[in-house]
């Protein structure tokens, strides 16, 4: 049975869709229906039930994700072992979304690197649906996300709690037209919808960025409202940089820890035990970092 089948079958799994998941692995849709269909002749069960909007696991497509999983994380885990230089005891790859780095990953690495002196890390900072998709592949220990997996075999814990709030450069209420020098910042699907909801009529802003460093960056050159974390906005309208607008919606916003089930790495259980509580005492609070 070939990796690259099981991986295939593991993006289907979590995207329900053969052309999403082909365009993911940077392979063609016949190519990773070939893989799925070679599967399915060795195991001789139906993986997935096929349909208009995309494709859903069967009963025993079910069954092979947890297998599936173990399979692809052994290989990778093997890899980086191998590969250990001498000194180290362990090593573990850490993914985090990425403007999550400066507030998040970095003081709480330097803790790692304080106290486990034997882990070695491999990091990656990516955007939360590249990192979902390299931790079910195996590729990833742990993941720091902005939503959680969908995929049994893996556990989703909320990290952290961070609403999100309407500030702007310069005093205004609700009511008042702050749309013209609107920047969206894309906090996820869950936020485009709620978003969408409260403010059905809004045209498409003029900007749209992928983090939220790239929006304070902007409105700092040039004015402008969006919507921000509460505690990297809070620090900024305390000093008088920025106004909460008074009268706008909150949307709810979660910082996930995902990791997969069942796995017996004690390397990993400390080293997310200091991101926890690193949590609980440094990063509540924690206005953005400044390079």
């Amino acid at each position: 049975m070939n990796l690259s089948h099981l991986k295939a079958f593991l993006e289907i799994a979590e995207l329900g869709s053969f052309q999403r998941s082909a365009e993911r692995l940077h392979i063609t849709q016949s190519t990773i229906s070939a893989r799925i269909k070679t599967l399915e002749d060795q195991l001789g069960q139906t993986l997935f039930q096929r349909h208009r909007d995309g494709a859903v696991l069967t009963p025993h497509g079910h069954k092979l994700v947890r297998h599936a999983q173990s399979a692809v994380q052994a290989w990778e885990q093997a890899k980086q072992q191998l590969a250990l230089p001498e000194q180290l005891d362990s090593m573990l790859a850490i993914g985090v979304q990425t403007d999550l780095w400066n507030s998040l990953l970095k003081p709480w690495l330097g803790r790692i690197k304080q106290t486990h002196p034997d882990i070695g890390l491999t990091l990656r900072s990516d955007y939360s649906e590249a990192l979902l998709a390299q931790l079910h592949e195996g590729r990833l220990d742990a993941a720091i996300t902005y939503r959680p997996s969908r995929l049994p075999g893996f556990h989703s814990s909320e990290l952290i709690r961070d609403d999100l709030m309407l500030v702007s450069t310069y005093p205004r209420p609700a009511q008042l037209d702050w749309r013209e020098d609107y920047v969206f910042v894309d906090w996820g699907a869950d936020f485009r919808r709620a978003h969408q909801a409260a403010y059905p009529t809004l045209r498409a802003p003029a900007l749209t960025v992928g983090s939220f460093p790239l929006a304070l960056d902007w409105l700092n050159s040039y004015g402008g409202s969006t919507f921000l974390p509460e505690r990297i906005a809070k620090p900024l309208i305390d000093s008088g940089a920025l106004h909460a607008v008074a009268g706008a919606p909150r949307f709810a916003h979660t910082i996930y820890l995902v990791r997969a089930r069942d796995t017996l790495n004690p390397a990993l259980d400390g080293a997310l035990d200091l991101l926890r509580a690193f949590t609980e005492t440094g990063l509540r609070g924690q206005g953005p970092a400044r390079d």
